[in-house]
């Protein structure tokens, strides 16, 4: 009796935490194996053309703070370790701005399998505002590993911005990163 009362409350505090719960963004596939495209993305290192790569997103009236971040990321090639960095920035002119919250995802999957998912806590309680643009920023962590964003299988092509030796430059009519961004 003791053990179906506490898996009851359990259930019931899971639901309620899962209620809680709004889902920003996400062009994440709903199917098996189409979750994003596990061979193609946007590859991003130290010192390329590429070193960075943000998604935006604009907050909905009643969320109010971060809870995690979905992203389809995956670890191309170079030396251990095998994780990349991510940052939830400020917007700037409609580009992404300075950072407000860090992470990392850890133990990528390597390039061409799918679907593992690396889901990101947020680093601190932060607080959103509704209404307001924020970027989801994937960027390098040390030269000579290569990771890659894989590209969504929903046909989403939302604006996106790259970052490279030249700074930050929105990017239209492409396939947009596969992510899904949380909030409560």
């Amino acid at each position: 009796m003791k053990r179906l009362i506490l898996t009851f409350v359990f259930l019931l505090a899971s639901t309620a935490l899962a209620l809680s719960q709004t889902v920003i963004y996400s062009n994440l596939g709903s199917q098996k194996g189409k979750i994003y495209d596990c061979c193609n993305g946007y590859q991003f290192e130290f010192n390329t053309s590429i070193s960075a790569v943000a998604v935006p997103f604009i907050v909905p009236e009643g969320v109010t703070e971060l809870d995690h971040v979905v992203a389809a990321v995956q670890w191309v090639s170079g030396y251990a370790p095998h994780y990349t960095n991510w940052t939830l920035a400020a917007d700037k002119d409609g580009l992404p701005g300075g950072g407000l919250a860090f992470g990392s995802f850890y133990r990528l999957p390597k390039v061409n399998s799918c679907c593992k998912r690396m889901t990101g806590g947020k680093s601190k309680r932060l607080q959103l505002s509704s209404g307001a643009q924020y970027w989801l920023v994937l960027s390098w962590v040390s030269t000579g590993i290569i990771d890659q964003w894989a590209y969504n299988t929903t046909g989403a092509t939302d604006p996106f911005a790259i970052e490279d030796q030249n700074g930050w430059y929105l990017v239209t009519g492409m396939t947009t990163p596969a992510v899904k961004i949380v909030g409560k």
